[in-house]
């Protein structure tokens, strides 16, 4: 099972406490559901993307334009400065981890919770 929560799974985010809670009680779920279906070779984990090019990021910066008078570019890049690569997430690049938390090299891992986010939540 892989969990997709977000870089708030771990920490807090101002103005989002309701969708801080759900991605916390998210995290909660995958690490008990790793333990009670550990002996049975089922494998949980939760992927927990920081900003990533899909339309909830085009929305967001959409909101932060019409809030504080920014353009969208300006928006956007307010949002990949938040991480220490200065950049966007790409739906490949959360994809990939997926896939190997989907393969059998990845076995042996369950409860985990993987940042990919550029360096946002450090």
């Amino acid at each position: 099972v892989i969990n997709i929560g977000s870089i708030t799974s771990t920490r807090g985010a101002k103005y989002t406490s309701a969708y801080c809670a759900s991605k916390h009680a998210l995290l909660g779920l995958t690490r008990a559901l790793a333990v009670e279906y550990a002996r049975k070779n089922v494998t949980v984990n939760n992927v927990n993307p920081g900003w990533v090019e899909t339309d909830m990021f085009a929305g967001a910066t959409a909101a932060v334009s019409k809030t504080t008078g920014r353009t969208e570019e300006q928006a956007r890049e307010a949002l990949a400065s938040m991480n220490a690569m200065g950049r966007i997430i790409q739906p490949e690049e959360v994809a990939a981890v997926c896939l190997f938390l989907a393969s059998e090299a990845a076995g042996a891992i369950t409860g985990a919770a993987y940042a990919i986010d550029g360096g946002e939540a450090g």
